[in-house]
């Protein structure tokens, strides 16, 4: 599945805060209901995915404060 993180999502996103960090509120707008994202997985509706290098160094990145950017992904559902 393509996931779009948009400037919105950067901007609405709230730090150390697991569901409502840009990639969970993605992740809310695909119909998905609970999602949970830590710097290493997201769990999404009960199912635990494990993130990229890439996505793994975005939540790092702002949960930190710094400047992130847009960006596409694929997660993958088994």
């Amino acid at each position: 599945m393509k996931i779009q993180i948009t400037k919105k999502h950067i901007e609405q996103g709230k730090r150390g805060r697991s569901t409502l960090c840009p990639i969970a509120l993605a992740l809310k707008e695909k119909g998905f209901e609970c999602v949970k994202v830590n710097a290493e997985t997201v769990e999404v509706d009960g199912t635990d995915l494990v993130l990229s290098k890439q996505e793994a160094r975005f939540v790092e990145l702002f949960d930190d404060g710094r400047p992130v950017k847009p960006f596409v992904f694929r997660l993958k559902f088994s």
